[in-house]
């Protein structure tokens, strides 16, 4: 039995479900550094979307190799 609780997102506020021990958020990968980051900012758990966009690599800040 899978039991999940309702929770709303601490960043978005949007609701979404909880799955404890064995949750959606394991499934994304997360590096120690990135954890240190969230909770220092945030209590709570975070949406799939907040999370998987706050653990996303930065995009590169170098000019496009798009010619004009």
């Amino acid at each position: 039995m899978s039991r999940t609780y309702p929770k709303a997102c601490e960043r978005c506020g949007k609701g979404f479900d909880c799955g404890l021990s064995r949750c959606w958020c394991g499934s994304i990968p997360v590096s120690d550094t990135q954890y240190e980051q969230i909770v220092k900012q945030y209590h709570d758990c975070l949406c799939p979307a907040c999370l998987s966009e706050i653990t996303q690599p930065p995009l590169s800040s170098a000019p496009s190799d798009i010619p004009n």
